[in-house]
């Protein structure tokens, strides 16, 4: 049985091919089956007016109370943690994986602009600190593709 993971926790979804009465469905090679794992007691999940669908139908309207500007900011924080922690990993492939991390947040940061009002100061002095990061993590390796002061940090051949 899968899940569908909503703010209150992780909810079992129910197997569309799974009939009431018969045998139970073949776990994967990912997933042996336990007898915890059988379906909760109770009513149906599936049809309206049950308790999981109200719990869901409750999550779903605070995801739609968060402002889109604020869940995009956090999506381009999030990104600027990925490139430090690969900067400061020092294995093959983390200065590659900082840079696209750094990349993704600029075009969040710049392309979006004051769309992301009231987070745009924020993001832009997160974003230049996290540039700076990369180029003194960089520095002497060759691998710093910036220029200057707030230059883009990508791809050195992609100009």
């Amino acid at each position: 049985m899968s899940t569908l993971w909503t703010p209150y926790g992780e909810r079992p979804v129910p197997d569309p091919t799974h009939r009431p009465g018969g045998p139970a469905p073949t776990a994967g090679p990912a997933h042996e089956h336990h007898e915890h794992d059988a379906p909760p007691a109770g009513p149906a999940t599936d049809r309206p007016g049950t308790r999981d669908t109200d719990e869901m139908r409750r999550a779903l309207d605070a995801l739609l109370s968060v402002p889109a500007s604020q869940v995009v900011a956090e999506l381009a924080m999030q990104l600027r943690e990925l490139a430090l922690v690969h900067l400061a990993g020092g294995r093959p492939g983390s200065t590659e994986a900082a840079r696209l991390a750094i990349d993704a947040m600029a075009a969040l940061t710049e392309g979006l602009g004051e769309r992301l009002a009231p987070h745009e100061r924020a993001l832009a002095a997160a974003l230049a600190e996290v540039r700076l990061a990369f180029v003194q993590a960089t520095a002497g390796t060759g691998q710093a593709a910036a220029s200057g002061p707030g230059a883009p940090i990508g791809n050195p051949g992609a100009a």
